[in-house]
């Protein structure tokens, strides 16, 4: 239902007074939901296919991590692990080979600049039961991935701003690992840089819900993986 735009601000509005995140889903259930969108929806930020290309490698990467993770966790929360391999084991499609340096090499022809990788606090949220809005367990893995684009300064795609163009790159990157944001970045060159460790939270999603049949999570920091696109929205 989605009601005038008045009304929807309204509820918005309503909703946001909320502090307990579980409390404003039920209040935006009876409510009638929200929209994704107030007004006409923005552009998507263009992404070259270089971007592209690598995204889709990093996402071969994560096919055999991301799965039926969240249903691994225990009723009461568990101490935090170890770190772990950022790929899985000899069973995997795709499988990590090795690490020379500041770069990382997988099966797949991924290579993964790990020079601005950092540390975050452990992964650690509630799964809610989609119906009840009950916690039903704890988890410490990522279960899904969401893209982003960075809406950083870009300079024209082109040979004579080269230089110009990894410089705006290498602030982004230092500005990434300072505040611990997104999980990955692709640059305008389609290079990969692991920013926070695939294991911990990063901060990507603020204040964010997904549900499917069987879960519902909230706050997606803690429970998804960050990519980000070095891009902004509506430019070529």
């Amino acid at each position: 239902m989605a009601g005038h735009p008045l009304q929807l601000r309204l509820r918005a509005w309503r909703a946001g007074r909320i502090r307990d995140p579980v409390a404003r889903l039920r209040y935006l259930r009876i409510a009638g939901g929200l929209p994704l969108f107030f007004e006409d929806p923005p552009r998507a930020a263009r992404h070259s296919a270089r971007q592209i290309a690598a995204a889709m490698v990093l996402l071969l990467v994560f096919a055999g991590k991301i799965g039926d993770a969240r249903w691994e966790a225990p009723a009461e929360p568990p101490r935090p692990t170890p770190p772990v391999a950022p790929v899985g084991g000899s069973g995997s499609r795709v499988w990590f080979v090795e690490r020379r340096g500041n770069w990382e090499t997988y099966s797949n022809g991924l290579y993964v600049d790990v020079s601005y990788q950092t540390a975050g606090e452990p992964r650690l949220y509630p799964i809610f039961d989609p119906e009840s809005l009950e916690i039903k367990a704890w988890g410490h893995q990522p279960v899904g991935i969401v893209f982003h684009s960075t809406e950083s300064q870009l300079a024209p795609f082109e040979p004579r701003h080269t230089r110009q163009l990894l410089r705006l790159g290498t602030n982004l990157l230092e500005y990434l690992r300072r505040n611990r944001v997104y999980h990955y970045l692709i640059d305008r060159f389609g290079r990969v840089y692991r920013v926070v460790q695939d294991e911990h939270v990063a901060h990507h999603a603020g204040y964010s819900v997904w549900k499917d049949q069987a879960a519902l999570y909230i706050n997606l920091n803690g429970s998804f993986i960050g990519i980000a696109f070095e891009a902004r929205t509506g430019d070529e």
